[in-house]
Order: C-alpha cells, then structure tokens, then sequence
C-alpha cells in the first residue's frame, strides 16, 4: 500500500487487531490496540487545538511515560502539529539543551507532567530570566489535565514535503541541531527498511531504546506501525535496572525484531544471570539490529557465542549504518548472512589513503555495515569533496528521498551539512568495497598528534587490556593547551576511589597504551562519570572543554605530588657503565623528564613510538648496526638496553637483500607490527597432501621451498638466507639455500638445495645480532607446532612466515616489521607465494 503521510499510516492501523504492548515489569504489562491508541490520540489533539496550537506549531515533548508519548505523538501528526521530541530533563545539562531548543522554534508549545515541569521551574528561576520563565510557562501543557477532556480534535491532512516531525541532535557535539524530517523523507525510508531488511507483518518487535532516538522512534515505532505488526516497548530505565528482561520478554513473546548498540550487548552480559534463562529459547529472533555507536564485532561475537545454548541464530546480528540526518537507515547488510568484518592497517585511516588490510597489533577491526538501502546513494569523498575510489578512506556523504534537507532555522549549519551539489556530509570517515560500507569514525574525534591520526575508541577498545578498566568506562580526546602550545591526549576513567588508588592503574595504562599503541597519553584523570547521550554516545567535547576551563586542575596538581613522593621514595640509581651514562645522555634530549632513573620504564615517562624512533636514530649513529626500535620495546628502561647491547654478538646470523621497493619509506610513521594470511581448505590441502606423496617429499619442505623460491624471485638474489624452525622443537636452522640447484620437482626440498648453515635454539634469540645494511633483513619461517616459547620473535627477525597446520586445513601467517617494509611489499609477496603454491597443485 502507498502511503503519501504519516496520518494514512496511522489511520490504516488502526484497522488492526494488533497493536502495542507497554512492559513495566516482568509480570506487568499493559496493551492497547491501534484503534484505541487512535481514539486516544484524537482525544489529545482536541485538547491541543483547543489550548491554541495551530498546524505548523511546535510541540516540545518532556515525557517520560512511553503510552503517553507515543499518544501525544500521534495526536500531532494527526493535527499537522510539529512534534519536537527531546530527552526528559532531569539534569542540568538536558534542562540547558531544552531551554537552547526553545529559542530555535518560531511558536513553541511544551506538554509534560508536573512533577517534571517543576524540576524545569526551578531550573529556570535559579539560572535564567523572568522573562524566559513565563514564555515556557504560559505555552505549557500538563498531561494530567488532557485526561478531562472528551472532545476529538479535527484531523488535518499533511503532503509529503510538509514536516513530520524535528529530531534534535542528542547533543555529542555541543548546541543543538534540529534534523527537518518531511512525511517524505521518513515514508521513503521506512519502506526501504522494510524491503532491505525483509520484514513481513508476520514479525514482532520488541525495543528498550528511548523513543527520543531515531531507532526506537522511526525503526521500532513508525515502521512496525506501517507493517501493523504487535510491538513491545521496555522503558531504557527498566532495561538499566533489569537487562535479564530484554531476553526475557523476547522468548516470552516470541520476538523476532529488537535492537541494541554496541553498550546494550556489553551491559546485558555484564548483568546476565544463567539460572534465570534456563527455559529460555531465542530461536525466534530472526534480527538484531546494531547501530547508534561504533560496532564492536569482537563484543558481538561474545554476545553471540553466549546465548547459542539459547538457541540464538548466530547470523541474528544486523549490523547497519544510519543517522537522523537520513531519517534513521542509509546502509544494511544483506538479511541471513554472518556478520563481516575487515582488518585493516591504523598507518592507512587518513582521508585520501588507500586502506591496506591485514592482521595483528597494527590493525584494527571494523565492521562490514552492508550496502545503501533503497533510494539512498552513499559516496566517498576527500576534504575537496572530490569522489574518491574503492578502498580509499574518506568523508561519507549521502543523498536520497530519505535525507533531510536542512536544519531548522539554522541556515549556517545547514550549509556545512549540505554540499553545492546537494550530497550531505554526514561528518564520519570510512570508505567502501564492493559496493559495501565501513565506517571508521567520527571526523571531528580524531585526535592528531605528531602528524599521525588517532581513533579515540580504537584506544578505548584498546585499553580494555588493563585490568580495571572497561569500554564504556573510558574516553579519549585531543584538544589544543595552551600552556604547551601543542594538542595534548587526554584519556578519562570513571573512577570513585581515592586518588592514592588510582595512581597504579593511571601508571599501568599510559604504560600498555604507549607500548601497544606507541600513543603517548599526556594526562589520565580520573572521573566520577563518563557524560554520554542519550544512545550512549561519549560526549568527548564535554570533557575537553572541561580541561581547558580548569575543572580538574586540582586532581592534576594532587596527582603530580603523589607521583612525586612516589619518586622519592624510590632509590635513585646513578649509571655506572659508560654505556648507561652514553644512553642515559641520549634519551634525556627526547623524554619529556628532568632526570632518568637507570630504572625507569620508558613508557612511564613520557615515551612514544616517535620518541623511541628519535632515540634509536641517535644511537644507531654511536652503535652502528648493534640497535633497532624494537631493541626499546624488549628492553624498555637504560639498564636493561645497556646490558642488551654489552652482551656483543654472541650469535650471528646471515641476512637477506629485499629490493627498494618492499621498503618502508615513511619511516617517521610508526606502528605495531602487523599480519597478512592465507588458508589452504581442505581440498587444496588434500591436493598438496597427494602430490607430496607422489614425490615423496614432506607437506613442510615442499612449503619451505617454495617460500624460498619465492624469495629467490623478490631478492634477485640465486643464494637466499633465511632461519628455518620446522621439524625441531624451538631449534632454529639458520641456512643459505642455492636455487640454481632446484632442477626439478624432486630437488624441492631445502636439504637439496642447502649451502650449510648452523643450528641455535630459538630461547637464545636474545643474544642475536644481525650484520646488515638498511635493505638487508632476516626472515624465520616456522611451524607452529614446533615453538613451544613465548618469544618476541619481531625484535629480531623483520619478517615471520608462520605454517600451522589444522584438520585438514593449512594456516599461513606472515607478521614483519613495517617500521621497516610495507605493507604493500609484503602483501605482494604474500600473493606471490600463494600463487605458487596453488599453481603446483
């Protein structure tokens, strides 16, 4: 059925046996039907006109009550009034955006109830005008008062291009925003979630998200309504009190739609109670729809892999792309498939970059969010609005029936939300491949220091790695401190203890964080709470605005005395060597410190991945050839480098040519190391499993020689060095291999091919040194099986070629050094030697 305004929605509905069932306990629910919410509505909108609201007014809602809202919103559309829904305010903070929204509407009525309106009075009194205070007061309309009235109001028909409804930003970036939603725009957009996500009027939604927000107002009320399908709503409250109810209410209901972000799934967990779920079965659920926050897939799959004893589809997730600015929905995956995720590399998330995927510490997993839904075109662009191709990150811009096209009476804001061309630049940054969606983050979040770019949550997620800190209870941001004359890295942890406990942890995070993430955290403050929107955005500006005004210089000044007598109290240790006082020289020019004790992590003094690389490039100049950057990171204090680098070179091994073309020249970029891989399934294993038979040579050396092989063709070079750990236990071959010798297909075996060599053991790695120049590197290819130690293989060898064997399958991972290769190099290199593996097969 064409709908051309919401009104016909609602009229149609209300033909329906079905209707909305409102939960407020476990075993209290209440349900009206659509026709009775109808009558209800029509009731409301009499007492609106007859208090002087006129088609085109706006009305502020201040509601808490979900059945209250929910009528009041309908008797709006009904009269051709402006809802304006807006978060209750019972803080200061939301009393502020209430009052900054007021001034922004041409004739602005406000209904509540009179316990809240009372809180608003006060408010007003203590910190605004008279005047301001009697304007809100005279338009005010009390819900207790419309329960008297029995006259219908006069229904008003609306046109597509008439407005629906404003949604006003929750407020994450500071004055509020109203988002101009037209009939237009919303109907395009909800039929287009219907289609893409296939729902049928056989569904039932369940929702616990606030009907302030766009998904719980647009997806799980106005488009369930469309469909005329039973829908649940769990007040946000009573999901925080109780989040066991959310799947509790699912089976007993045998919900088949709900919806979470990234801080529902997190929190549910954190609260779940298995002996309150014994019966439950989630088989039900075909959709969880995910969005509102940056994605965590890891969180997800936790989710997941918790309630399959319940029965949960683990391709239930939804995980998909929207904003308000696109009346809720602009991109979602296709409906039964698993969630999808890339790995890609932090050195490649700057606008304008190609994206370089691949795996390990120096990447970052980011969540596939599907295609554009329908009548929605996504693009992406660089800062000169120029279309950028595949796999190149860039500003996400939208354009379609179902984008806003201004804010409300805000024409220099909506100038720079909407382009010359007519795109609208929704403000993140992401690219897309194959016609598929990834977002990255939030333009104006990323943090810039040194050059390099920073995505506060990636540090947040990050950080979950020290004990005693959790995503959600954690934020990041950079601004610009005067004092300094620099941006400074801020992080903030809700913390409720004294001072005096928070110090160790503070320590043990700028220490993690400098080590995993080479980002230095200039100051961590310890806050009572994190301040969030509505959704559960982090509100990062809030923060930093409150550092830059002084309100937590006194726990600064409190925490830099008690770090002080901290350093009192520990023995200074003077060098003694000539080699600690050489380095103790040296790293006193970069470290942000006034003394060095021979003792001190550098990491809890101020380090960063630049620092270090500063450092190493001075000491590379005194002990040429005899230190790495990763020499800083295994032994991170002076006493322990010193007595690395005056151990000599008790073990040498032969190194390998790799062209100018595999190296990484923008070497002031620096980040962890990182790891591309391949599989062989198990028919190719098979294949390769039967033709190694047939020559009668091992899986592992004909893999070995083929890896050699390869290399061979990248260096150029007909003698290639490399450390082999593949038939012995934690025992390295270190050989050279002559291809000349690998005449045929029975030669490919290294012991053929061997020009000698000498065995060490991998334990003995730290008394390693490497003869080299700058495009010489030693490679170590080896067999999982066979490295029983926890070794940090990368201070020494700049390229890791790891075979591990499974069933019938066969994994290959290749980890390097991209301080010094690219990644592009070693993806060619990758490619390469996977493609001579299939080629023999």
């Amino acid at each position: 059925m064409v709908y051309n305004s919401l009104l016909e929605v609602i009229e149609s509905a209300k033909k329906s046996p079905n209707g909305i069932t409102f939960v407020s306990g476990k075993n209290k629910e209440k349900h009206l039907n659509y026709d009775e919410l109808f009558l209800e509505a029509c009731k409301i909108l009499g007492v609106l006109q007859l208090d002087g609201i006129k088609p085109g007014f706006e009305l502020v809602f201040q509601i808490e009550d979900d059945e209250k809202f929910i009528s009041v919103f309908w008797a709006c559309i009904l009269g051709k009034i402006i809802p304006v829904p807006i978060t209750v305010a019972n803080k200061d903070e939301y009393r502020l955006k209430l009052l900054k929204v007021w001034k922004i509407l041409n004739n602005p009525f406000l209904i509540t109830d009179k316990k809240i309106f009372l809180s608003i009075e006060k408010y007003l009194f203590k910190n605004h005008s008279t005047e301001e205070y009697e304007a809100i007061k005279h338009n005010t309309i009390f819900l207790e008062e419309i329960k008297e009235n029995e006259r219908s109001g006069q229904l008003m028909q609306s046109s597509l291009d008439d407005i629906a409804f404003i949604q006003f930003s929750s407020g994450s970036t500071g004055d509020p925003k109203g988002v101009v939603l037209t009939h237009k725009n919303l109907l395009t957009n909800i039929n287009a979630i219907i289609n893409c996500a296939k729902l049928t009027d056989g569904d039932r939604a369940l929702s616990w998200m606030p009907l302030t927000h766009d998904m719980g107002l647009i997806g799980f009320h106005l488009t369930t309504t469309m469909l005329k399908i039973n829908q649940y709503i769990i007040p946000t409250t009573l999901f925080i009190r109780r989040p066991n109810l959310w799947m509790h209410k699912v089976n007993q209901h045998r919900i088949s739609l709900t919806s979470s972000p990234n801080f529902g799934y997190k929190y549910f967990l954190s609260h779940f109670k298995p002996e309150s779920a014994e019966e439950w079965d989630l088989s039900c659920i075909r959709l969880i729809f995910n969005g509102a926050e940056p994605i965590s897939i890891d969180l997800c799959e936790e989710f997941l892999n918790k309630m399959e004893c319940y029965k949960l589809n683990k391709k239930s997730i939804f995980n998909v792309y929207g904003l308000a600015e696109a009346s809720l929905a602009v991109t979602f995956p296709s409906v039964n498939e698993e969630m999808a995720s890339v790995h890609v590399l932090r050195g490649s998330l700057s606008v304008g970059d190609k994206v370089i995927e691949g795996k390990g510490n120096g990447s970052i997993r980011l969540a596939d969010l599907g295609s554009p839904v329908t009548d929605c075109s996504v693009r992406i662009c660089n800062d000169n609005n120029e279309i950028l191709p595949d796999k190149t990150l860039g500003n996400i811009q939208i354009r379609g029936d179902n984008v806003t096209e201004r804010y409300y009476n805000n024409e220099e804001a909506t100038s720079k939300l909407i382009l010359k061309d007519g795109w609208l630049d929704t403000g993140d940054l992401g690219f897309i491949e194959n016609n598929r969606l990834i977002v990255t983050g939030r333009a104006k979040d990323i943090i810039f220091v040194n050059g390099q770019n920073y995505y506060p949550h990636d540090i947040e997620k990050a950080s979950e790695g020290v004990e005693g800190i959790e995503l959600g209870k954690i934020a990041l941001c950079g601004v610009f401190d005067n004092r300094f004359q620099r941006d400074v890295i801020l992080a903030f942890i809700m913390f409720k203890k004294k001072i005096e406990e928070f110090m160790p942890l503070a320590l043990e995070l700028k220490r993690y964080i400098s080590y995993n993430r080479g980002v230095n955290l200039d100051f961590i403050i310890p806050v009572k709470h994190i301040p969030k929107t509505t959704s559960g955005k982090i509100q990062r500006y809030k923060l930093g605005e409150m550092y830059l005004q002084g309100e937590y210089n006194d726990v600064l000044k409190e925490m830099e005395y008690l770090k002080e007598r901290l350093c009192k109290d520990k023995i200074y240790e003077n060098p003694i060597t000539e080699i600690e006082k050489t380095l103790v020289s040296v790293c006193g020019e970069f470290l942000p410190v006034s003394s060095i004790n021979i003792n001190d992590n550098f990491f809890d003094i101020g380090a960063s991945s630049i620092i270090l690389n500063q450092i190493t490039h001075r000491l590379e100049s005194i002990y040429p050839e005899k230190i790495s950057v990763m020499d800083l990171f295994a032994y991170p204090t002076i006493a322990k480098l010193a007595a690395f680098l005056e151990k000599g070179q008790a073990i040498t091994l032969p190194i390998l040519k790799i062209p100018e073309e595999f190296i990484n020249k923008r070497r002031d970029i620096i980040s962890a190391p990182v790891m591309f891989q391949f599989k062989l399934y198990q028919e190719q294993y098979k294949s390769v499993q039967g033709l190694c038979r047939n020559k009668n040579i091992s899986v592992e050396d004909f893999m070995t020689s083929l890896y050699i092989f390869m290399l061979s063709r990248v260096s150029k070079e007909p003698v290639v060095s490399i450390q082999l750990m593949i038939h012995k236990e934690d025992m390295v071959y270190s050989g050279s291999y002559n291809i000349s010798k690998m005449k045929e297909f029975s030669h490919l075996s290294p012991d053929k091919i061997s020009e000698g060599g000498f065995w060490y053991s991998i334990n003995d790695v730290d008394q390693v040194r490497l003869e080299r120049d700058k495009s010489s590197y030693a490679i170590l290819l080896y067999n999982r099986e066979f490295m029983s130690c926890n070794v940090e293989l990368l201070n020494v060898y700049d390229i890791l070629m790891e075979m591990n064997t499974k069933d019938d399958e066969i994994e290959f991972f290749c980890e390097y050094n991209n301080l010094k290769l690219s990644a592009h190099g070693i993806s060619k290199m990758m490619n390469d030697y996977a493609n001579s593996i299939l080629s023999n097969i």
